[in-house]
């Protein structure tokens, strides 16, 4: 009886490791008797010579060729026959070429249990192939703390440029992976490397972000700037030296348009505070409320000194939480302060420092 010839699967053409058995799937038409053997037939490519003639008795559509039979750097060509109950053969399969090479290395340049003082992080990845097979591209995978997927940067085909993650959050751990693919479908991945997130003072974002796109042959600029609009209460606002707006001896300023209370970063630079009296109040369409109060309170565990603070309240139609900055000792009324609040996934993170230095002081 005459029998249809079978049909490699296009993976058998893919580049693998000599030093691990390997298997060759097959294809096998359904008008044909059931398959019960297969005889697999490896030549070295260069010399046509047969390196592998073996036949295997299996009702599995596959054969297997055990560790260590064939040499890594080599190229082979590959066929197959296949054998039914009665034991008729069938034609030899179309020839597919294959070539065995040392399973390469991939690796990042972060090590387990690594602590990034940083929202963001540069990730790079190093490869090597003792044969000279190169990687056609590489990805990454970010994973919560309970190895729950996150993000998948896709493919990537510049391995010197690297990879930048943002927006970690503090006091949070994280896992990262690398995957990667040879040109001659090889594929590798690192293990999951544990990192932890630790930052004191809260960084502010890039206002603006540039990606060399290999893929699209262009430069990608993103802008994080949001552009929102005060406007004076009760009158136009009065300005000092033609660069503060003087909330005390002028009109107040309010912004209640094109802002949304969610991840980023407020910063303002102010002097001069009035004890006890709102100096910023935010408010937004769906009716939530930010308003900044300063504050002072005195600590008798320290000398009763007294300390200065920022008082945030945020308030929606449920909800009113607070929220305090760092203590300060109190300022020169003519000194600014650098005020920073940062939101990240509803929690809320105000620091206080001199404009021109560090923070002045924080709570113990």
């Amino acid at each position: 009886m005459a029998l249809n010839k079978p049909q490699l699967y296009i993976e058998c053409s893919y580049a693998f490791d000599a030093q691990y058995e390997r298997e060759f799937k097959y294809l096998w038409p359904s008008g044909n008797n059931q398959s019960v053997a297969n005889t697999l037939i490896i030549r070295d490519n260069e010399t046509n010579t047969i390196v592998y003639n073996v036949k295997q008795e299996t009702l599995l559509l596959k054969h297997i060729v055990p560790a260590n039979t064939l040499q890594n750097g080599k190229t082979y060509n590959v066929c197959i026959q296949v054998f039914d109950r009665e034991n008729n053969a069938s034609e030899l399969s179309d020839t597919l070429i294959f070539k065995c090479y040392t399973t390469p290395t991939l690796s990042l340049n972060i090590t387990s249990e690594q602590v990034i003082r940083s929202s963001s992080y540069l990730f790079t990845v190093s490869y090597s192939q003792s044969e000279g097979e190169e990687l056609q591209y590489y990805s990454l995978e970010l994973y919560d703390g309970n190895k729950q997927r996150l993000y998948n940067t896709g493919a990537r085909y510049n391995i010197e440029a690297g990879i930048t993650l943002t927006d970690f959050i503090d006091n949070t751990s994280y896992y990262i992976k690398a995957y990667g693919q040879t040109i001659n479908h090889m594929e590798i991945e690192t293990d999951l490397i544990l990192f932890h997130v630790e930052y004191i003072t809260p960084e502010l974002y890039s206002y603006m972000t540039v990606e060399n796109r290999d893929l699209y042959g262009d430069i990608q600029f993103t802008s994080f700037l949001v552009s929102i609009e005060g406007k004076g209460v009760n009158g136009d606002p009065t300005f000092i030296d033609n660069e503060y707006v003087d909330t005390i001896n002028g009109t107040s300023i309010r912004f209640d348009e094109n802002f949304t209370i969610s991840n980023g970063i407020i910063s303002l630079v102010g002097k001069g505070f009035v004890l006890n009296q709102p100096f910023l109040i935010m408010r937004n369409d769906s009716y939530h409320t930010m308003t900044f109060t300063w504050k002072y309170g005195t600590y008798k565990q320290e000398n009763d000194i007294e300390k200065w603070y920022i008082e945030l309240k945020c308030a929606d139609n449920k909800v009113v939480t607070y929220h305090m900055s760092n203590l300060i000792i109190s300022p020169d009324s003519n000194k600014l302060l650098d005020i920073q609040i940062k939101i990240v996934n509803n929690y809320i993170d105000i620091t206080v420092k001199d404009a021109e230095t560090e923070v002045i002081e924080e709570v113990e």
